[in-house]
């Protein structure tokens, strides 16, 4: 698979054998496709959520099974399918819409509720004791941040986080970087990408993870 803004055609040869080349394909349940664009992979995650979410349609409607129930099947199934892999995803304004979206689907359902009855996505999730989706996958990558940041210099996710690419960048506005999502999570916390990386509190696992569960 050849990764670029271009379609490019590859020829590679292995044991006398032409490689047959893909727009896309699942490693280790995550997506990947030769546009490097993070869309691909939270579409198919929430494909994925919403078959699961088809399963345990009757479980989550039926009047009978306590509500607590229903929310501890949610943050234990549900969620970890909708989320997985989310640590290295770079959120647009678009993807974090479908991921809202999904993510209340089944919280009106456990509620008992649908849009009509016109109560806010706050109050449902203060009545379920449920956190934001988007605040669990901003506390997801902050961790892995930290996690990476402790590594040695050796290790290939701690290079890969130095690199900077020896190439200009195209024209036009310039594509959501994960670092992006990283430092406007830091900068909801009342703090700056500079302090954090000058104070180094992620050598600290106890503040980094007070911080990370500190959102104001």
């Amino acid at each position: 698979m050849a990764v670029s803004r271009v379609p490019e055609t590859l020829h590679i040869t292995a044991n006398g054998q032409e490689l047959k080349q893909v727009e896309e394909f699942k490693y280790l349940g995550v997506v990947y496709d030769s546009t490097a664009i993070n869309e691909t992979a939270v579409n198919d995650r929430i494909s994925t959520y919403s078959m699961n979410v088809g399963l345990l349609y009757p479980l989550l409607k039926d009047r009978h099974v306590p509500r607590a129930v229903k929310v501890l099947i949610y943050k234990t199934v549900l969620r970890p399918i909708l989320t997985y892999g989310c640590e290295a995803w770079s959120l647009t304004a678009a993807t974090k819409s479908k991921i809202q979206a999904a993510e209340m689907r089944v919280l009106r359902l456990i509620r008992g509720v649908t849009r009509r009855d016109r109560l806010r996505s706050e109050n449902i999730r203060a009545q379920l004791q449920v956190k934001s989706i988007l605040h669990f996958i901003e506390e997801t990558q902050l961790r892995w941040y930290g996690h990476v940041r402790r590594m040695s210099t050796s290790r290939t996710a701690q290079r890969w986080l130095e690199w900077i690419p020896d190439t200009t960048r195209p024209r036009g506005r310039p594509r959501k970087r994960w670092m992006d999502n990283v430092k406007e999570a830091i900068e909801v916390r009342g703090s700056t990408m500079r302090e954090i990386e000058h104070s180094a509190l992620f050598l600290d696992r106890k503040r980094w993870r007070n911080f990370v569960t500190d959102r104001l």
